[in-house]
């Protein structure tokens, strides 16, 4: 079990280990936010914006279980032991917290190429995961999603959270995309830890 917190003064009680995640601030305008982006996504973005032929589209009533099907579809033989079953908690949370999600996608002659979901929780917009079709990934189509996204959130209070920063290869496309780095710690405890935990909780009541 792990417990995720952003600000606290255990690391003398439990073992905790940092972390690192990405976020990006959308209270800016969006032309100071695009500044950010490096070249290589601005030339993407530039050459899709001028492609007709990629229709992107916002939908906030998707089915969120063929969501994830398609992913496993697209994913499934690029990841050792991915199954939309993994999800099934994600979906069961979403449904039962009533969250607000997105889902961003690219579709070319009518066809879904590419796709993101983003999930509200307070003031974050959290990326959950998303595809674009081996076929098209030379397109920018990644770039697109953020973009788009960005652009519909900007100049507000809402923080996207891109949820990743321990693999690279990940990270730097947070990162291209002017992402910066958030701090935080996982508690690592077993079950007597969690009691003590409790116990304590009680205490102080």
């Amino acid at each position: 079990m792990q417990v995720n917190i952003l600000n606290g003064n255990f690391t003398n009680v439990l073992p905790i280990t940092e972390r690192r995640n990405l976020i990006l601030n959308l209270n800016q305008n969006f032309e100071e936010i695009i500044s950010n982006f490096n070249s290589n996504r601005k030339r993407q973005w530039k050459k899709l914006e001028n492609n007709s032929d990629f229709i992107i589209k916002k939908t906030e009533n998707q089915d969120l279980k063929q969501f994830f099907l398609e992913l496993e579809k697209q994913l499934g033989h690029k990841i050792q032991g991915f199954n939309s079953i993994h999800y099934q908690n994600v979906l069961n949370g979403i449904e039962k917290s009533a969250l607000s999600y997105e889902i961003w996608e690219y579709t070319y002659l009518n066809k879904s190429v590419a796709s993101a979901l983003f999930i509200q929780f307070n003031k974050r917009w959290i990326y959950l995961g998303g595809f674009v079709l081996e076929k098209y990934t030379s397109k920018g189509l990644s770039t697109g999603l953020f973009y788009q996204f960005i652009k519909k959130y900007s100049e507000t209070d809402s923080i996207l959270d891109f949820e990743g920063g321990e693999i690279k290869s990940i990270a730097d496309f947070y990162l291209s995309l002017g992402a910066e780095g958030e701090i935080y710690h996982v508690i690592y405890h077993r079950k007597w830890i969690l009691s003590l935990i409790q116990s304590i909780k009680k205490f102080l009541k």
